[in-house]
């Protein structure tokens, strides 16, 4: 996928986020016409929006389950090297666990094609910060970087499931 394809899913699926439920077919079909790959992406992408529903609310190291998931069996944070090999902890060399790994794959892919979106990611879901202190260090909205966390966490949560 092109950054500008991508661009273009995040529009479609914001103006059908704005519409009631029961509009968003016939929305979706005006906004994408004779280009069915991009309303089957748009679609797609909804449904992981609502899908997601709480996933990655919640920063990384204040949750239980993704905290365990960077630690190493000595309780040290770890993170993904990817100068060595894809699955190698850079403290201790000790596997990361595959949740991890999923959520490395998949922000990679999202910042193939939505360098912003993922850079908020960083911020929000590995430093824990709030929306507004994430607008302040990308110099951006609020609104914007509410967008960009609402569709990469849709993006993440489709490519992880």
């Amino acid at each position: 996928m092109t950054p500008d394809r991508w661009e273009r899913i995040k529009q479609v699926m914001e103006e059908a986020l704005a519409r009631p439920s029961a509009e968003r077919p016939r929305l979706i079909a005006s906004l994408c016409p004779g280009d069915e790959a991009l309303a089957v992406g748009v679609e797609s992408l909804l449904a992981a929006h609502i899908g997601a529903g709480r996933f990655m609310e919640t920063p990384a190291l204040e949750h239980p389950a993704w905290a365990a998931a960077f630690e190493d069996s000595t309780g040290a944070r770890v993170s993904i090297d990817r100068s060595t090999t894809r699955q190698s902890a850079t403290r201790s060399r000790r596997w990361v666990t595959s949740p991890a790994l999923a959520l490395d794959d998949a922000l990679t892919s999202l910042a193939q094609v939505d360098p912003r979106g993922a850079r908020v990611v960083e911020l929000r879901f590995f430093s824990g910060l709030t929306i507004e202190e994430t607008a302040e260090a990308l110099d951006v909205s609020p609104g914007t970087v509410k967008r960009d966390w609402n569709t990469a966490r849709a993006w993440l949560y489709r490519e992880m499931r």
